[in-house]
């Protein structure tokens, strides 16, 4: 009996030490063997690619393998250069599946104009995604407010005056309850707006002109409410225009309404 019970406990055994070797040497390979393949699904998640910016500095970020380098490179190919800026990507928070997260602060982008943004990416094992995989995206670097100018009023007219003071060397005068100003810009601009106090404008988006560099557009522009006896006010207008980049030029406006209030 002492026997038969040996043989119960011998062979279980064996069986777990076949299977501990096994486990072992399929895991030796994971443990053991260095990583060697590059960091992939990488990408540059802001700014958006193809997108219009006005400031020369920016935060890049993006995807990349947890813990792996990277140097932002800005128009140019020469990987020898010093980046732009350096980070470390970080486990995501909360995880989605597609790698760590990371943002290289203040990189400089210089002077106006088309600006490649390139993201050299070295995992911690040393492999580095191939060049023609590299993570790159484009965008213009635009600081210059589209031109914007007054062309004049319909229901107004110019009253030229030489009292030094917030009327300047002019100014419009209606008597109607609504004038309509006319103006001009270019392409480059998204829109244009007769702006007054702090928030309260008028917008009209600029359709595109095909073939041509000048916009012409027109506001109507209705007289402000006039009350407890006051019969005329002056306001001071900025004719706006403004493009993708956010860059915004003024021309101002003087406009004094003289109409009966209510």
């Amino acid at each position: 009996m002492r026997k038969v019970h040996a043989r119960r406990y011998v062979i279980p055994a064996a069986v777990l030490v076949a299977l501990g070797l096994v486990f072992w040497a399929g895991c030796s390979k994971d443990l053991l063997e260095p990583d060697v393949e590059a960091p992939s699904g990488s990408a540059i998640t802001n700014p958006v690619d193809g997108s219009s910016l006005n400031s020369d500095t920016l935060n890049v970020r993006g995807r990349a393998e947890v813990g792996a380098t990277i140097k932002i490179y800005i128009n140019d190919d020469d990987y020898n250069n010093a980046p732009a800026g350096t980070g470390v990507s970080s486990p995501a928070v909360p995880n989605d599946g597609l790698g760590g997260r990371f943002t290289v602060e203040k990189v400089g982008l210089g002077a106006e104009g088309v600006k490649s943004i390139r993201a050299r990416i070295t995992d911690l094992y040393g492999n580095e995604v191939h060049p023609d995989l590299t993570p790159t995206i484009t965008i213009v670097l635009d600081q210059t407010p589209p031109p914007i100018s007054l062309k004049g009023l319909e229901g107004a007219v110019w009253v030229d005056t030489d009292t030094v003071g917030v009327w300047g060397d002019g100014y419009w005068e209606s008597g109607l309850p609504e004038v309509i100003v006319s103006g001009s810009t270019d392409t480059s601009a998204a829109g244009a707006r007769l702006r007054f106090g702090i928030d309260q404008y008028d917008a009209n988006e600029l359709p595109p002109a095909p073939g041509s560099s000048i916009v012409d557009f027109t506001i109507n522009v209705p007289s402000p409410p006039l009350s407890g006896g006051h019969a005329d006010t002056l306001i001071r207008y900025f004719l706006e225009s403004y493009d993708a980049a956010g860059n915004v030029a003024d021309s101002l406006l003087f406009l004094h309404w003289e109409v009966l209030g209510g």
